[in-house]
């Protein structure tokens, strides 16, 4: 969120001159939407007094407001205090869907993505403290990059399960087999070496040297959300968060939606017509 507000005679309070008050006075957004109306949302202060997150102003602001919360990265140029932490050992979650609005590595909410940050959390390792262990979530496509370029972390987690070995979680196909993971859930990924369609109106993506034959399901509602020809994914890697089914004939991966797939490289979706 953004480090300026209003006050009820439409003076700018910024954040810095909150933490100095006695008491936080009623304030409003300072930001517009994009038709130019201005945004007076209702704004409060939050982790006025964390240790662990810059305060900031927030609240439900106007579609569009460029003072409202958007996905942001930290920026190159950042800066902040030091915090002085122990070795860090990191376990990847897998995280399905939308991101949910993030910014800086201590959570703060910024506006523009494109402004450096000024009171963002840094972690400065020092080796004489406690390890302490970390959870980073990534989406699927991260865990495929991840995968080709033989970077995963040493643990997974998929959530409500606990953290396991990367081996268990994060199945390359030519590792796939069926008496090892029929009725399991898991990432399943591999090189797509052909797309041969199913008897209802579905497609079996086959995996290049995959153990069993086991290949990627997609159903015929998949397919039509893929901005793409089914012949044009041939090449590509992908990545299936699903259950490994053990038919009579050859093995396949059945996901639960599209958004439990991911290519590399990526490929569009359709939009889905408005109900």
């Amino acid at each position: 969120m953004s480090d300026v507000a209003v006050d009820r005679h439409g003076n700018e309070v910024t954040i810095m001159a909150v933490l100095q008050m006695d008491a936080v006075p009623e304030l409003w957004c300072a930001g517009k939407t994009p038709a130019g109306s201005p945004c007076r949302a209702k704004l409060g202060v939050k982790a006025l007094h964390s240790e662990f997150m810059s305060p900031h102003f927030h609240g439900r602001h106007r579609d569009g407001c460029d003072h409202g919360s958007e996905r942001s990265e930290d920026q190159p140029g950042d800066r902040g205090r030091t915090v002085r932490q122990g070795p860090r050992s990191v376990v990847w979650r897998l995280q399905l869907g939308s991101d949910a609005p993030s910014t800086g590595p201590d959570g703060r909410h910024r506006p523009d993505d494109t402004v450096p940050g000024r009171s963002t959390r840094r972690g400065s390792v020092d080796g004489g403290l406690p390890s302490t262990r970390g959870i980073d979530p990534h989406a699927l496509s991260v865990f495929l990059d991840a995968a080709i370029a033989g970077m995963l972390p040493d643990e997974v987690e998929l959530p409500p399960a606990p953290p396991a070995p990367v081996a268990e979680v994060v199945v390359p196909a030519r590792a796939a087999r069926s008496r090892h993971y029929a009725g399991r859930t898991a990432m399943f990924w591999g090189r797509i070496d052909a797309a041969r369609p199913t008897r209802h109106n579905g497609m079996m993506l086959r995996l290049e040297n995959a153990a069993d034959g086991v290949a990627v399901l997609l159903t015929d509602w998949q397919l039509a959300q893929l901005h793409i020809e089914p012949s044009k994914l041939v090449g590509r890697h992908v990545i299936a968060y699903g259950t490994y089914i053990q038919p009579e004939g050859l093995p396949y991966v059945k996901t639960g939606s599209l958004k439990h797939l991911a290519f590399a490289p990526a490929v569009r979706l359709r939009r889905t017509p408005a109900a």
